[in-house]
């Protein structure tokens, strides 16, 4: 159960800008954040087992698989799917085989991304949107769409183009 409003425990996860929440088809909320350990940044995937998030699934860290900016969603199955990028702004897209993500698998792309968003159409081939990286700079937006439902290969599609540093996201 949720200790102090705590969702992720034994790990420092870091929710200010490395963090995604998704419910299910069911309304059951799953979180997915940057955990640290030591030095090394982990993805951490967990998933409330009723409504008011009483009681938690297992804490799942998501070996592998890059943490910066991570987003979640659903496939019709119930199954995750969460997007992610590594430091230098490559995009991950990790499929979960079950419900907790105690077994899944991650497609590496060389497409750079930042602040993405994922949703799972009909068709059950994730989609990614995020912001391109330049250099020290973020511009354009990108679409990725995985090649097929076990996403083995990303297409990628660049859908609004800036000259300027116009679509950098607001730091609050």
């Amino acid at each position: 159960s949720i200790s102090n409003g705590q969702i992720f425990s034994g790990v420092g996860v870091y929710f200010m800008s490395s963090r995604g929440m998704a419910l299910n088809s069911s309304g059951l909320p799953a979180f997915v954040g940057e955990g640290r350990v030591l030095a090394n940044s982990t993805l951490v995937f967990r998933r409330c087992l009723n409504s008011e998030c009483a009681s938690l699934g297992p804490q799942q860290v998501i070996s592998g698989a890059p943490a910066f900016t991570p987003s979640i969603a659903f496939r019709a199955d119930g199954r995750p799917v969460i997007a992610s990028t590594s430091a230098s702004y490559d995009l991950a897209i990790t499929r979960c085989d079950d419900p907790d993500c105690a077994s899944y698998a991650v497609t590496s792309s060389e497409a750079k991304g930042l602040y993405s968003d994922i949703m799972v159409p009909a068709d059950d081939r994730p989609i990614v949107v995020a912001l391109g990286a330049v250099g020290s700079s973020v511009r354009n937006l990108y679409l990725h769409r995985c090649d097929t439902p076990a996403c083995t290969s990303i297409t990628t599609r660049q859908v609004l183009a800036s000259s300027s540093n116009l679509l950098k996201p607001r730091v609050w």
